[in-house]
């Protein structure tokens, strides 16, 4: 498995399932080794400080804490990423970042992540910490310039990160619907000064290395629409591993970008994801994301986000099945309201967020069961550098 991303990481069942294949004893040995990998990586990338390059590499990184509280009180924590613990101080995400551009001067880079915290521990197989690492190099094509990125990326879906930003919560789509880290190779380039396109070819669907054979395919158009619009199509068709079975999976995407003002800015995506489940059943799951961002004049945001999910199936596909009432064909709706507080420094923030989630059947934790909503109160403290 490349670099250790989480099988099957479009992370609806990272949140309940975890990989343990060792002992305790191996598992502590394999997590010396991969922190010490990880770190013997890191020095040498900071030791290229040193060199004629040094004022190309960038370094940085984010620390972001949160403390969520649930009015359902479950007892088995938030049913959504990354903030998944209920009434607990938690570690969102940790990262450091080391990276070189790719320039008309020096057209090799390359792109280092680490991370830990809770994005980590969903995300990654146990002992692992890179979250991205990738080398770019740019081709001359005539006029213009091929960029080739090889190793493991984010990729082009959805319009969220994975630490905390406008809001602590990431959304049930980005969580159900998308692939989040690709391993493999993409390679973009501009058609005309508002066209851009890229393509990639990587591991699965899901962009994990277990075990079969097949790769995945996207395509990715970025277009510029006007001075303030922008519009991403995403289209990605593979096989993968489900029960043991290979079966088909395709997802088609459309990002909308609109800035409103300096301050304000519109996002939408709507995602259509479908193919064939371990039983041969065939679904359709389908979500639409709307996020408003509302500058303050005083120099905070107040930020509102509505999400929509279905699927034309109940007991297949990759929503969550609804076992209160078999049958049932499962829908998701959630709310989010944020406030990002006035900064106090550049690399200070801090975050408020109320979401409130809807099922149209029992499926949220409570301390007495399961209810068909739910209610979480969350602040977080990010730090950048």
């Amino acid at each position: 498995m490349l670099l250790g991303i989480r099988p099957n990481s479009v992370a609806g069942t990272a949140l309940t399932q975890r990989c343990i294949t060792q002992n305790s004893q191996e598992a502590s040995s394999l997590h010396m080794r991969k922190s010490t990998i990880s770190f013997v990586a890191l020095v040498g990338m900071v030791a290229l400080g040193s060199t004629a390059n040094a004022q190309e590499i960038k370094i940085g990184g984010s620390l972001g804490i949160n403390y969520s509280n649930n009015f359902n009180k479950p007892a088995g924590g938030n049913t959504f990423l990354y903030n998944s613990k209920d009434a607990q101080f938690s570690l969102n995400l940790a990262e450091l970042t080391v990276s070189r551009e790719a320039t008309a001067r020096n057209r090799g880079g390359f792109h280092l992540r680490f991370i830990d915290g809770d994005v980590r521990n969903a995300l990654l197989t146990p002992g692992t910490y890179v979250a991205e690492a990738y080398g770019t190099q740019l081709i001359e094509a005539g006029d213009k310039d091929i960029r080739l990125d090889v190793g493991q990326y984010r990729t082009f879906v959805g319009s969220e990160g994975l630490g905390i930003d406008n809001f602590i919560s990431r959304s049930f789509a980005f969580q159900f619907l998308t692939p989040i880290l690709g391993q493999g190779v993409r390679a973009g380039f501009d058609l005309n000064d508002s066209t851009r396109v890229t393509g990639s070819l990587q591991n699965k669907y899901s962009g994990t290395g277990e075990d079969n054979r097949d790769l995945s395919y996207a395509l990715t158009i970025d277009k510029k629409l006007g001075d303030s619009s922008d519009l991403r199509v995403n289209l990605i068709t593979g096989r993968e591993n489900v029960g043991g079975n290979n079966r088909e999976t395709n997802l088609a995407s459309f990002q909308y970008s609109r800035k409103l003002s300096d301050a304000n800015a519109l996002h939408v995506d709507y995602t259509l994801r479908s193919g064939r489940d371990a039983a041969d059943t065939r679904y359709e799951a389908t979500g639409v994301k709307g996020v408003l961002v509302l500058g303050q004049s005083n120099g905070g945001s107040l930020s509102l986000r509505g999400e929509y999910l279905q699927q034309n199936t109940a007991d297949s596909g990759v929503l969550p099945t609804l076992t209160s009432t078999p049958g049932t064909k499962p829908t998701l709706t959630s709310i989010a309201l944020s406030y990002k507080l006035p900064a106090t420094s550049k690399t200070v923030s801090t975050v408020l967020e109320y979401r409130y989630d809807r099922s149209n059947d029992f499926f949220f934790g409570a301390s007495n069961g399961l209810k068909k909503d739910q209610g979480t109160l969350s602040i977080a403290q990010v730090y950048k550098f």
